[in-house]
């Protein structure tokens, strides 16, 4: 963001007079927004925002700047905080300083050219802030994205799984409303990640539900900390880590990694991977839908009763919206899902249930038919020509997830 733009700065004050001033003296600089108090601060903050710089007074009637920069801190904590003080206490102006985490204060009146001078320095700091936020975001971004690639080379079937679940999460995310849920979506996606230790046939008696044996069961029992071993160098995913570290504790708190953890102390995100992992072994071993919801509900201490429910109205749903088709491999297009896994002739698993075709998949599946390596005709699922407006809206944010 060049600084040579004419770029947005809210002042909050309660004198209308020094606030016209502003207007007059930085409009050939800035963009310069006003608010006679606290709260008008807040709405045009919420209205009008993003804003790189915000300057307050600090005695003001019924919020003063204190007050004000704390809240205008959680609403928007990227904004670089100013306060102006015309007054002597200075125990107010250090209680701002901590609550608000305040870039500067400067003291009333205060010259044009350092008041510009504080502004060019504040509009620096959040453009820092914005790059380091997109560095953050790139890196963590690939970082997952390397992962979940060489999970899907290593292990199909745990990458398959990954992504099957990460439709029935996005599906109960938005029909319960949850608001932040990057971590666990990407909590979700990296719940198989371990897998890639796994060698290829234990991963395929994992997932058809086969017996195990006592030899098995001891490399099981280790993936929980192949997971956090793999997870610990990349920055900043905590949230993420701990729905992991949770993921197979019941609502109870059996199984949980840490004494006396259960119910609503379990992460939201833990509690809703762990109902989503467990259906979608269930559907693997009973190969329907209905009979893993019965078998779910019989089992008692295990989930959020509150969960269980929702999760069975967004099954139904996603039901009602996706319709199976039977799909010549040419005609096969961009978005749509393998209903059933893609085995090659010699019975190797090519790609999982559960995924949906990008031009990687798209292009490969292709090729394979060309090869004759696959059969021609694929069980394929495809949005329903059914569905109300209401289901299609749901549709749209599953698909994108």
């Amino acid at each position: 963001m060049s600084l040579k733009e004419k770029l947005p700065v809210l002042f909050v004050d309660d004198e209308q007079n020094l606030l016209d001033g502003m207007k007059r003296q930085l409009r050939k600089q800035y963009k310069v927004f006003t608010a006679p108090g606290g709260h008008e601060g807040l709405a045009i903050l919420e209205k009008e925002g993003p804003f790189p710089v915000v300057v307050s007074d600090m005695k003001m009637p019924i919020m003063n700047g204190a007050e004000f920069l704390k809240k205008a801190r959680h609403m928007a904590p990227d904004t670089t905080r100013l306060l102006l003080t015309g007054q002597a206490d200075f125990n107010e102006t250090i209680e701002a300083v901590n609550e608000g985490n305040i870039y500067r204060f400067l003291h009333k009146p205060c010259p044009l050219p350092l008041l510009i001078q504080n502004l060019e320095d504040g509009i620096r700091q959040y453009n820092l802030i914005q790059d380091q936020r997109v560095l953050l975001e790139e890196t963590l971004r690939g970082s997952i994205k390397t992962l979940t690639d060489v999970l899907a080379l290593a292990n199909p079937t745990a990458f398959g799984r990954a992504a099957r679940a990460k439709k029935l999460v996005a599906g109960m995310i938005a029909h319960l409303e949850i608001e932040e849920s990057w971590h666990i979506e990407v909590a979700t996606m990296l719940s198989q990640i371990s897998a890639v230790a796994l060698p290829p046939e234990l991963a395929e008696k994992v997932y058809k539900g086969s017996e195990l044996t006592q030899q098995d069961k001891h490399v099981l029992e280790k993936l929980p900390h192949i997971t956090e071993s793999l997870l610990g160098n990349i920055p900043r995913i905590e949230p993420v880590r701990d729905i992991l570290r949770f993921q197979h504790t019941h609502f109870d708190g059996t199984n949980s990694p840490v004494r006396n953890v259960s119910e609503s102390n379990i992460p939201i995100g833990a509690r809703l991977l762990k109902l989503v992992l467990d259906f979608d072994h269930l559907v693997s071993q009973l190969g329907r839908e209905d009979l893993a919801l019965n078998s779910l509900e019989k089992r008692s201490g295990w989930y959020d009763p509150a969960l269980i429910s929702s999760f069975q109205e967004v099954c139904y749903a996603l039901g009602n919206m996706m319709e199976i088709r039977d799909v010549k491999a040419h005609a096969v297009q961009i978005g749509m899902i393998f209903s059933e896994d893609l085995r090659g002739s010699n019975g190797q698993l090519l790609i999982a249930r559960g995924q949906e075709v990008n031009d990687s998949i798209q292009a490969r599946v292709q090729h394979w038919s060309n090869m004759g390596m696959i059969n021609d005709e694929l069980v394929m699922l495809l949005p329903s020509e059914k569905s109300d407006e209401t289901e299609q809206h749901a549709l749209a944010a599953f698909m994108a997830a």
